[in-house]
């Protein structure tokens, strides 16, 4: 037993600490107040739906409702007061899909992919392996893979969002989505309407069946008929049984009833202007009701997209703008891709590394980095282009971090798009797209008390999230002042920028390490490295309250996944904290300052 114990002791200390396979998770500093179910928001500015103001006005919230907006409304007995004279209020934002409540369990890399490998090469036949190797999974349910505590839910919380059209992760189809609230103790809890999309995209399998794109094209048609024909079959049979043999039962089939009568919308993954085009042929085919969704390249074929009849899902993972490029470059990090991921663009990124003065460029190569930067417009410019053509959108958050949201949207607000359409995207059109206007996408008497409260208004630099209403459900966030640090008890600033050595001390070993934490564009930004491996590791989303700094880690251990919190808390150049491990415990850690702000470049 103590060297069960011992192995794995030494191997969380050496995921935990050294930083290897981790993604880092925002940590959230929030606190929900269920004291009671009324609370009356008073003298606030009320955006009640893009392009209207209130001022001076009061929200009434009952039981998870907004049961009066008004002026001076009186305040009821056991209701919770909000002085919110310098507030502005919004309805909560819905992001249009995204995975947010469902962990990423592939996070394992290598691992999964030679485990994938391995089951398809058990498979006796190739061109038909089982549905669950090739991806096809549209019965799954977004509802039953949702987990409460997944830290998606806090970190888009945090920003404003309220709600989610969340959809299974997976292959080719890889199930229903649900619109689901971002509060509640199970799935069950947090959906609200169940099934409300099929969710797909043109992603192949290597080694089976679709393993190409356009395999993946024809198994849809394919699957779509068959369905057609099943439906119809069952229909007869219904009417009249005599002498008809008992129709099959197959759960893929009947998963695609409901679009083949136009009740579920297919809410098809296309974010290059060629995944556009193969969706919409498909549609114009088989005529199912569609929803372009995770768009990115969508402004060549703008005009065309103004007469068809389709949902729109603007994506939010813009490419990486060039100084991010640069400065990921220069720490040895793979760079993200932009525009399309051409050799071209590998080209231009390799140049870029070799000399920062565009003149010592050949032609070829300046004019491929112009491609580059107007390919990098396109992304940015397509919301004010659909919008300019009167195309009704929402956004989609797949793939992007909650840190990069706020980058995103001013991006594309600095690239034309006005801002009453910008909070049209995040509210209005999505509530339609899904079908729950009646419910939300606006403030109103009698919808859900779904609403975000901020500093100032939403879209303006600098503005924070002091208190957002989920169901009725209110979570609260400490407004920090912009600069170095938060205040301290005592009003001294605390600066937690530097580099500061740290060691965690695990029985019967410690584990040290450096954390470099700097200030970026007015936000704290970091990464930790250990010494005896050289790994470093991004430390995103770090949150302080007082003299207390704060960040959440996924490790995978053996195939485990473990959630790892650091909680730390600054004196001077010194820290003390610890990590917490989930079931594995809890370490103390601590770390000196070694090189202060002004000497670290």
């Amino acid at each position: 037993m103590d060297l069960i114990n011992s192995l794995l002791t030494n191997r969380l200390g050496l995921f935990i600490f050294l930083g290897l396979a981790v993604n880092t998770l925002q940590a959230q500093s929030e606190e929900v107040r269920p004291v009671t179910e009324h609370f009356l928001i008073k003298n606030a500015t009320v955006i009640p739906m893009p392009g209207k103001e209130l001022t001076t006005m009061d929200v009434l919230v009952e039981k998870g409702i907004i049961k009066r907006i008004g002026q001076d409304l009186p305040v009821m007995g056991g209701a919770r007061v909000i002085q919110a004279d310098s507030l502005f209020i919004y309805a909560g934002f819905i992001e249009g899909m995204s995975h947010t409540g469902i962990p990423n369990r592939s996070k394992s890399g290598r691992n999964s992919t030679r485990n994938g490998d391995a089951e398809r090469a058990k498979v006796k036949d190739p061109g038909n392996p089982p549905n669950e190797l090739a991806g096809i999974q549209p019965d799954v349910q977004a509802r039953n893979k949702l987990v409460a505590t997944d830290n998606s839910i806090a970190e888009m919380r945090k920003l404003g969002f309220t709600a989610s059209h969340t959809v299974p992760r997976g292959g080719m189809l890889p199930g229903s989505g649900a619109v689901i609230l971002l509060h509640g103790s199970s799935g069950d809890q947090m959906t609200l309407k169940d099934g409300v999309s099929m969710y797909s995209q043109f992603k192949a399998v290597r080694g089976v069946y679709p393993a190409t794109i356009l395999g993946v094209i024809a198994k849809w048609r394919d699957l779509y008929r068959q369905a057609e024909i099943s439906q119809n079959y069952e229909q007869r049979y219904s009417e009249s049984s005599v002498g008809l043999p008992r129709p099959e039962r197959d759960k893929v089939t009947e998963a695609f009833y409901p679009v083949v009568d136009g009740r579920l919308p297919v809410f098809f993954k296309s974010s290059s202007a060629m995944e556009i085009q193969r969706a919409l042929v498909l549609q114009e085919e088989l005529g199912f009701s569609l929803v372009l969704a995770d768009v990115k390249q969508s402004a060549p074929i703008a005009e065309k997209l103004q007469r068809r009849d389709a949902g729109i899902l603007v994506s939010l993972d813009l490419p990486k703008e060039e100084k991010e490029e640069k400065k990921r470059s220069q720490r040895g990090s793979q760079k993200s891709e932009v525009a399309d991921s051409s050799k071209e663009s590998a080209k231009v990124d390799s140049i870029r590394t070799q000399t920062d003065n565009p003149d010592k460029l050949d032609p070829e190569v300046s004019m491929l980095m112009a491609r580059k930067r107007k390919a990098m417009k396109s992304y940015e410019r397509q919301a004010a282009i659909l919008d300019s053509l009167g195309i009704s959108f929402g956004f989609s958050t797949l793939g992007i971090r909650s840190k990069d949201f706020r980058n995103a949207l001013d991006r594309m607000i600095e690239a034309g798009l006005s801002k009453d359409a910008a909070l049209r995207a995040l509210t209005v059109s999505p509530a339609r797209m899904l079908g729950v206007e009646q419910v939300m996408g606006t403030v109103e008497e009698g919808k859900l008390a779904n609403l975000v409260i901020t500093t100032k208004p939403y879209f303006e630099k600098g503005t924070q999230v002091a208190y957002v209403f989920v169901d009725g459900n209110l979570y609260e966030y400490e407004i920090q002042e912009k600069g170095k640090g938060s205040e301290s008890g005592d009003g001294d600033p605390v600066d937690f920028t530097g580099v500061w050595d740290y060691s965690v001390k695990v029985p019967g070993e410690s584990a040290d390490g450096v954390l470099t934490i700097m200030m970026q564009n007015g936000e704290l930004e970091g990464e930790m490295t250990n010494s005896q491996f050289e790994a470093s590791r991004a430390v995103n989303g770090i949150m302080v309250e007082g003299k207390k700094i704060s960040f959440k880690m996924e490790v995978d251990i053996e195939g485990q996944e473990t959630e790892l919190e650091y909680q730390l808390t600054v004196d001077g150049d010194y820290f003390e904290g610890e990590v917490l491990a989930g079931p594995f415990g809890n370490f103390p850690v601590e770390g000196n300052r070694v090189k202060s702000p002004e000497n670290n470049n």
